[in-house]
């Protein structure tokens, strides 16, 4: 998971450069290529896009295997910060997916995407803190019997 938060705040940083690259109007143009699908897009948005979608692969296949885990192991969910963290961790990297398409003509969306990714982040950083607390507490529980 500190692999995936670090992927996290990297394709952050990444999209804040591209916007950044969007704003400088003489730079623009010299940094695009035109190849394939992606055509008029820089090398960095590219990149950006590929990262993210490859990150919200792996986000939602370990929030799944997490929960089979839990469930094959206790026979039940826990409700508490850690599941409902992931439940809205998962919506927010789908809402800023379903933004993609409207970004490159919508500004007030490019912001709106930057602070669900960022929220995204801070929920990533959520779910280590609760995560590592569930960890320590299930060694305990090991280490008793």
């Amino acid at each position: 998971m500190l692999v995936i938060c670090v992927g996290w705040v990297y394709t952050w940083t990444l999209g804040l450069n591209v916007r950044r690259l969007r704003r400088a109007s003489g730079e623009r143009d010299a940094l695009l290529d035109s190849g394939g699908f992606s055509r008029g897009m820089s090398a960095k948005s590219r990149r950006h896009q590929k990262l993210s979608s490859a990150l919200l692969f792996l986000t939602v296949l370990i929030m799944f295997v997490g929960m089979a885990n839990t469930f094959a192991r206790t026979g039940r969910l826990f409700p508490g910060p850690h599941l409902y963290g992931a439940f809205v961790m998962v919506l927010a990297i789908c809402a800023n997916v379903a933004l993609a398409p409207w970004l490159r003509e919508k500004t007030e969306l490019r912001l709106f995407h930057t602070a669900i990714g960022g929220m995204v982040i801070l929920l990533v950083f959520e779910q280590l803190y609760s995560g590592f607390a569930l960890c320590i507490a299930l060694v305990k529980v090991f280490l008793r019997k």
